[in-house]
């Protein structure tokens, strides 16, 4: 306890305030946590300019007084003491004053931000891809065999990147050399030239992507119509095998 300040231990009721050699100081740390309305209104005193003021109002009011009619201070302020530990004292913390520098400058906003626009984002893929690198034609050679499906895909995909971005993949059938020279290693027919072309692979990932939106969107639109289909055709046999009723055959 030696090493505590011992008006904070006073403050928090860690140790008797019958005890204590000097009740004065806690008092005036509370008066500086209090408002001074506040205590004017809890002990029904009048206004005061000090510590001193203040507990000379508070024997008078609370009838603790010497000889000579003098007041006693250290009975006020262990009462206030008790008071505050038994939380009859409300306080608050003062907000910190406000500084005249203000952290950014006022203007006026003349427009909003702009929405998020699906369509620009579509005209900027556009334009990354039509900035791509140009490549000459190639001649790709395939395999020796019967072309197969995805190899046909890949053709028509290829084909129809020609006119736009002006890159072209020819595929073919291997040519076979019966004969070779004596200084020439012998070829199979079945040798593949594989030619990694980064361009042309990011195009066609995006034709395929754009042709995969368009049947699914497509999907959407025929599934949207059939439904629209049945349930007019629904509506339209209800109308029509409608008939009154016949109250003979019910009897």
């Amino acid at each position: 306890m030696s090493q505590l300040d011992p008006v904070e231990v006073a403050l928090k009721n860690a140790i008797r305030v019958e005890t204590l050699q000097d009740p004065i100081s806690p008092v005036q740390a509370i008066l500086r946590r209090c408002a001074r309305d506040t205590l004017m209104l809890q002990y029904n005193i009048g206004e005061f300019n000090d510590c001193q003021e203040f507990l000379a109002l508070v024997a008078r009011k609370l009838g603790r007084l010497r000889k000579g009619a003098r007041p006693d201070l250290n009975a006020a302020a262990k009462q206030v003491l008790n008071d505050w530990n038994g939380g009859k004292l409300r306080y608050y913390t003062e907000p910190p004053e406000e500084t005249t520098e203000t952290p950014a400058a006022a203007t006026l906003v003349n427009e909003f931000a702009k929405e998020f626009d699906l369509d620009a984002l579509d005209e900027d893929q556009s334009l990354v891809v039509n900035d791509l690198p140009e490549l000459a034609a190639l001649d790709c050679v395939l395999y020796s065999g019967p072309e197969t499906g995805a190899d046909a895909e890949m053709s028509d995909l290829s084909n129809a990147q020609n006119g736009k971005d002006k890159r072209t993949v020819v595929t073919g059938k291997a040519e076979q050399k019966t004969k070779s020279g004596p200084n020439e290693p012998s070829q199979t027919s079945d040798q593949l030239l594989t030619m990694d072309i980064d361009g042309n692979s990011q195009v066609n990932r995006l034709i395929k992507k754009a042709i995969k939106k368009g049947k699914r969107q497509q999907k959407k639109h025929v599934k949207r119509t059939d439904s629209l289909t049945k349930s007019l055709e629904t509506a339209m046999d209800f109308g029509s095998t409608g008939d009154a009723y016949d109250f003979e055959q019910m009897k």
